[in-house]
């Protein structure tokens, strides 16, 4: 799903159970979609800062004990090579890693193992540019020497995509995603196809129901209150009879049980 998912282009519903169909050989779900989108995203787009991660005897992702977080004091301090990628990259068949077989022939030249992927804590100034010369990532600097200084790395392949670290004594840092779920190619002819919607119920009577109410004059205003006044006086008055008669009937029960 994930070697497909990089030739749809269509925008989420909302609705997971909604379906695909691309071609008379595949069709899925937006639920597929949207887990191969994030799987993506998140390979190339969650980063931290240099040596915050380490790698084991197993080549598995570790805290570093002996990490020290370094915060730039300005944007001139700022480089990408403070910042790796700490997910595995997704090679061309939609696989991270290579499963070995147990038969394979000498000659295949389009083997799974003839595909090189990027080592993992590869820094992200590593990343392809654009083909007009754009860099991969955009960053912003803010408030620069102050306690509440924060950076922000944006993705520019994954509109929406943010990394986001302020200087704290520990340098905290967090990956985000806001986004279209669409990666962003230089291509005039991509378009974005809109899945259909579930088509609403329409107003019963939407030109009488929706008719803006016209303000009343000053005038109207004036006799509404008065009116208003009198119909609240006359309620008051009606409230206090009842009562009154309430109690000369409680009054005339207690006579006569006496």
């Amino acid at each position: 799903m994930i070697s497909r998912s990089r030739n749809i282009h269509v925008y989420f519903t909302g609705n997971l159970e909604t379906e695909l169909k691309m071609d008379s050989q595949f069709c899925a779900r937006e639920k597929h979609l949207l887990r191969a989108q994030i799987a993506r995203i998140s390979a190339s787009t969650h980063i931290s800062p240099t040596d915050f991660y380490q790698l084991d005897t197993d080549e598995k992702l570790i805290k570093n004990p002996d990490y020290v977080p370094i915060f730039p004091l300005n944007e001139s301090e700022f480089s990408l090579d403070d910042w790796v990628h700490h997910r595995e990259f997704i090679r061309s068949l939609g696989n991270t890693r290579v499963v070995e077989k147990i038969a394979k022939s000498e000659d295949d030249e389009n083997s799974e193992e003839s595909e090189a992927a990027p080592p993992l804590l590869r820094p992200i100034s590593e990343d392809d540019d654009f083909d007009d010369g754009t860099s991969a990532w955009s960053t912003r600097f803010c408030a620069g020497g102050s306690r509440a200084a924060s950076i922000l790395i944006a993705s520019n392949y994954w509109h929406g995509a943010f990394t986001i670290a302020n200087n704290s004594a520990d340098m905290g840092w967090w990956n985000v995603y806001v986004g279209w779920g669409q990666k962003y190619e230089q291509s005039v002819n991509t378009r974005y196809r809109v899945l259909p919607y579930s088509i609403a119920d329409e107003f019963e009577d939407p030109d009488v129901e929706l008719q803006e109410a016209i303000d009343p004059t000053p005038e109207e205003e004036e006799e509404w209150k008065a009116a208003h006044a009198k119909i609240m006086e006359e309620e008051t008055e009606k409230s206090s009879r009842e009562s009154n008669e309430e109690e000369s009937e409680e009054l005339e029960t207690d006579e006569e049980d006496a």
